[in-house]
């Protein structure tokens, strides 16, 4: 007798499971569809790229001495 109470409460119980499963399957492709539109909100904000290290940037004046205007030849002079 109890063994009956038992079985009917097991099969109660996993039916319930079942179809709480059920409805989750159900409820499962609802769920999925916002996080698409979520994801690329933040890509659009334009991260700025890591500034380069001084020694790799090539610029004229790093790798040309600088000269000074007093003993530079004037260019504009009359010939």
């Amino acid at each position: 007798m109890q063994t009956t109470k038992v079985l009917s409460l097991a099969v109660l119980f996993s039916a319930t499971v079942l179809s709480a499963a059920c409805s989750k399957r159900e409820e499962a492709p609802v769920t999925p569809a916002p996080a698409p539109a979520e994801a690329p909100a933040p890509a659009p904000t334009p991260v700025p790229p890591p500034p380069l290290p001084e020694a790799s940037m090539p610029s004229a004046p790093a790798t040309v001495p600088p000269v000074d205007p007093a003993s530079a030849p004037a260019s504009g002079s009359p010939s």
